[in-house]
């Protein structure tokens, strides 16, 4: 998983399974988790975000299964 500023340019999160970002909960099913810790978002300002979503198959091929966008809000429960 990656995330953009709207305008693009350098990703400000990157998630993969190789660094534990992304954990694949039902390969069948093609199911993941993507964990976000604290410390990814601490720099970040609210604003809405883009993400997409790439994976890797068989042969080295690449393709993106999803993409969308977030909303971060400054503390959101206070």
């Amino acid at each position: 998983m990656s995330t953009a500023l709207p305008s693009g340019g350098t990703f400000l999160i990157q998630k993969t399974t190789a660094n534990g970002g992304i954990t694949i909960t039902n390969a069948t099913g093609g199911l993941a988790s993507v964990s976000l810790l604290p410390a990814d978002t601490l720099a970040l300002a609210a604003a809405t975000y883009f993400f997409d979503v790439l994976v890797t198959g068989a042969g080295n091929v690449k393709s993106t299964v999803t993409q969308g966008q977030f909303v971060l809000t400054e503390h959101p429960s206070r």
